[in-house]
């Protein structure tokens, strides 16, 4: 692999692990005036496997207010980023919400995973966590790319092509044991695919206090 690919992939890596603030997009009119989804969330566990989580489930649960808050940014920044626009002629930030799955950290924190898939955009998710005492979001939001992962049938994820093809069995998110130090690690796994390279992506992520903080990225290529 050339030293180009092998830049290009570092700076992948360091685009997915970083944290992104937030914040409502410059241009965003008052929420109230687009057309936004209803928001709920499927409950789910760990480990997290994606295709086996049912986002057409009848049992889901209303979101804290921070948390709808919080969802609700996210959908609308991710809207307007892919093209949308305060006239929703083409489409709506319905549109680009897929859903949102929860999973039970400990009795104190939750992860919730939202999923994304704008118009002629790929499959993508954005993770943060809630704190139950301290009724509070994490302020960044983690960008886990999982286009080469799941393709998007019927609001159903179904298993990619190149994820039979490389057999990656290893779920997507897992809950590490907590025996050594008593504090939860998530370990994040997706597949780096830009059309000629690929690579099987991990990272250790370890919760400190109401947000993740990285404390291992390893890249495995794949021919």
């Amino acid at each position: 692999m050339n030293v180009q690919c092998h830049i290009s992939l570092l700076i992948s890596a360091v685009l997915w692990i970083s944290c992104q603030h937030s914040e409502m997009h410059p241009n965003s009119p008052v929420q109230t005036t687009l057309t936004l989804p209803r928001l709920c969330s499927v409950e789910t566990h760990f480990p997290i496997i994606l295709s086996k989580v049912n986002l057409q489930s009848d049992i889901s649960r209303d979101l804290p207010d921070v948390v709808k808050a919080k969802v609700t940014d996210i959908v609308v920044n991710y809207y307007f980023d892919f093209g949308g626009d305060s006239s929703q002629i083409y489409f709506t930030p319905a549109d680009v919400y897929v859903g949102t799955i929860c999973a039970s950290i400990d009795t104190l924190q939750d992860l919730y995973m939202l999923l994304l898939n704008a118009p002629a955009g790929l499959l993508n998710s954005k993770v943060f966590l809630y704190n139950h005492i301290r009724n509070k979001t994490s302020e960044s939001v983690i960008d886990y790319n999982i286009h080469a992962l799941y393709t998007r049938e019927n609001n159903k994820l179904l298993i990619s092509n190149l994820k039979e093809l490389f057999r990656m069995l290893s779920p997507d998110i897992e809950l590490l044991n907590r025996e050594q130090d008593n504090i939860p690690k998530l370990k994040f796994t997706r597949l780096y695919h830009n059309g000629t390279v690929n690579a099987i992506e991990t990272a250790i992520m370890k919760v400190n206090g109401v947000k993740l903080d990285t404390l291992e990225f390893k890249q495995s290529f794949l021919e």
